[in-house]
């Protein structure tokens, strides 16, 4: 009777080459938005472009001494006595990488470094103002409704009836009036903060009203609500409890704000009530090459694409990271 008992490896025996099932290990929802963004390569090429104008804007300086030349050096003598950059392609050499500019004979290449460091200064500004001025008005407007929402509702609806070029034309002539005599030229500290303000006072709607929208339904969750049973105040529950879950929609706004505040900085430096010399600025070269683009089209070509490419690449990255946080998406 022994001999007849079994065990069980004998009645069911282990096979050696058996597949375990596998483990599943839960990742964050940052993890899963970083693999589905590595996962598109239009947005890692426009990361790494993104990423190295970026470089290119905050290390100017080092730029400008590699390269040997400053943007303020002018290059008289390699200009025709039309005041247009001798050689072809405007000037184009192994010292001048991208050519000179005319009239003046200064470096383009300099000027355009130096013109991607502005834009990106003023952008960037403007866009942490405008985010954090957004997510405060729309979490207080949601979260508390009633009068406050109201209040905030008519401020927002009313920024949003007013042109935002017709307004920056009438604000910029008129923040500087007040400030400096006619016979005072304004200095480009003061242009760039006042295009800062400017940009911010406009800027912080659209985030204002998507986060309202996204407070109003998150107030109502158990989280809030048992933090709301537990004594918990306004200021935590706001910034304690709904801020941490509104990342990605803010982010999103953000990384979409930049390029919209580049395009907002070349547009009003085209139509010069931007920066002022001598501070380089690509919205006012492509203004100024508009007399020069027959007899140098290169003037023109170089920062307009730079200023094209700007734009391209940050919205095509803004866009691909709003897919990636967007869980209903499938690429």
């Amino acid at each position: 009777m022994t001999a007849q008992l079994t065990t069980t490896e004998e009645i069911h025996p282990v096979e050696p080459d058996a597949v375990l099932p596998r483990k599943f290990v839960g990742r964050s929802p940052g993890q899963i938005a970083w693999a589905r963004l590595k996962a598109d390569r239009t947005a890692m090429v426009c990361m790494v472009i993104v990423g190295a104008t970026i470089l290119v804007g905050m290390f100017a300086p080092v730029v400008s001494w590699l390269y040997g030349v400053s943007p303020d050096e002018t290059f008289t003598s390699l200009l025709t006595g039309d005041a247009v950059p001798k050689g072809y392609l405007g000037g184009l050499s192994g010292d001048h990488w991208l050519g000179l500019e005319p009239r003046l004979g200064r470096d383009l290449m300099m000027q355009v470094v130096y013109g991607i460091r502005t834009s990106l200064t003023i952008a960037f500004l403007a866009a942490i103002l405008s985010t954090v001025l957004g997510v405060v008005m729309g979490v207080v407007a949601g979260y508390l409704g009633g009068w406050v929402d109201n209040v905030i509702g008519w401020i927002v609806d009313m920024l949003l009836a007013l042109p935002f070029i017709i307004f920056a034309l009438a604000a910029m002539p008129a923040i500087q009036a007040a400030v400096y005599t006619p016979r005072e030229a304004p200095s480009p500290f003061f242009k760039m903060v006042t295009l800062v303000i400017v940009f911010t006072v406009f800027g912080w709607v659209g985030t204002a009203r998507l986060v309202r929208g996204q407070v109003l339904s998150l107030r109502e969750k158990e989280y809030v609500e048992a933090a709301r049973a537990a004594g918990a105040g306004t200021m935590h529950i706001l910034f304690k409890q709904l801020l941490p879950n509104l990342w990605a929609p803010i982010l999103v706004t953000f990384s979409l704000a930049v390029p919209g505040f580049i395009t907002a900085e070349g547009a009003l430096g085209f139509l010069t009530i931007g920066i002022v010399e001598p501070t380089p600025d690509l919205g006012r070269m492509i203004s100024q090459s508009s007399n020069w683009l027959s007899a140098d089209p290169m003037y023109f070509m170089v920062p307009a694409g730079t200023l094209f490419l700007l734009v391209l690449t940050f919205n095509l990255f803004g866009d691909a990271v709003r897919d990636a946080l967007d869980p209903k998406t499938r690429r």
